[in-house]
């Protein structure tokens, strides 16, 4: 069985500092057009792929993390649709 190691990641200084000099009503905007659905469990995290494997899927366009994820899913034996 292959080992995954996932790390979340932190936010970036420099990104914080962007998003806390903006307006509030647009930080707002901004960030809910962003921001998951309440009770998704998802975790931001960071992966190093082999070039040929990202080309493969953002070779498709948007929707490439889900595709992602949809493969881990079934490489792992994880039943279901994407959560």
């Amino acid at each position: 069985m292959m080992a995954i190691r996932m790390v979340e990641k932190p936010v970036e200084p420099a990104r914080t500092a962007d998003i806390a000099s903006k307006e509030d009503g647009e930080r707002d905007a901004d960030h809910s057009a962003r921001r998951r659905p309440n009770g998704d469990p998802k975790k931001l995290v960071t992966v190093r792929l082999d070039p040929d494997i990202l080309e493969t899927l953002k070779k498709d366009g948007d929707g490439w993390q889900r595709r992602l994820n949809t493969v881990l899913r079934t490489a792992l034996g994880l039943n279901g649709e994407s959560k």
